[in-house]
């Protein structure tokens, strides 16, 4: 298995790469958000705010999957060296989207129904089944077999691909924070006071715009990392002996 600097080095060479058509796919999540702002005024405390923010809800939810196994499959191709044709990547991705909707419901109450258990066993499940999603999205795999396929993948060398996940997306995550922390507490300077840092409530409707906008354009970049270390993973697992 590649290093973990060298999956994160891979990792931002596509999405510097395919940035553009990266948050092309994501930027859609930012529109049932917009929407709602431009509606909030008028459908407040009336009868048709809970279902229009509930309808715009789901949309978004519905957009972010697509994002993801769009750029799943994208990112899979650009390691392969393969070429796609865009319109299909978006085409197959909602195809796609009941069945990883499944895998990853199931794979979630695999992961929460260890840890009422024990914390031990639920983050086992997690690091086990964490890859189950992209062999639904990239090797048509469904249920127990997808889960057995990223089992399979982690075997023999558990700490290694915990290490990876765990290690990866940590430090994505608090590269993340920091943009966001930092940006916040330039607010907070700037409003003479901490009161942005304290109460949320406090936050102004531009900040919080900011702040979504900042996840839209990190997210592809978890999502390349996410199926970087599943294509290392895939190429160095142990090559079954050939039968005679």
């Amino acid at each position: 298995m590649k290093p973990l600097g060298q999956l994160l080095g891979t990792a931002w060479e596509i999405y510097t790469g395919q940035s553009a058509v990266f948050l092309g796919y994501t930027a859609w999540v930012l529109v049932p958000y917009a929407l709602l702002i431009l509606l909030e005024p008028s459908i407040q405390d009336t009868a048709w705010e809970i279902p229009i923010e509930w309808t715009l809800n789901v949309a978004q939810t519905a957009l972010i999957l697509w994002a993801v196994i769009a750029i799943t499959i994208l990112t899979w191709a650009i390691l392969r060296k393969k070429k796609v044709k865009l319109e299909l990547v978006g085409k197959k991705a909602w195809q796609l989207a009941p069945i990883f909707v499944v895998i990853q419901l199931v794979n979630g109450l695999i992961v929460v129904g260890g840890s009422l258990l024990l914390i031990i066993p639920g983050l086992v499940f997690w690091i086990w089944y964490a890859f189950s999603a992209q062999e639904v999205v990239l090797h048509k795999q469904h249920g127990l077999v997808a889960l057995s396929q990223s089992r399979n993948l982690v075997r023999g060398r558990f700490w290694h691909v915990a290490w990876r996940l765990v290690g990866g997306h940590g430090f994505l995550a608090l590269v993340y924070l920091f943009f966001t922390g930092a940006l916040v507490g330039i607010v907070s300077l700037l409003t003479e006071g901490p009161s942005v840092l304290i109460n949320p409530s406090d936050i102004p409707l531009w900040l919080e715009v900011l702040v979504n906008v900042i996840e839209i354009v990190f997210m592809p970049l978890v999502i390349a990392y996410s199926t970087v270390l599943y294509f290392d993973l895939r190429e160095s697992a142990p090559k079954e002996p050939a039968r005679t």
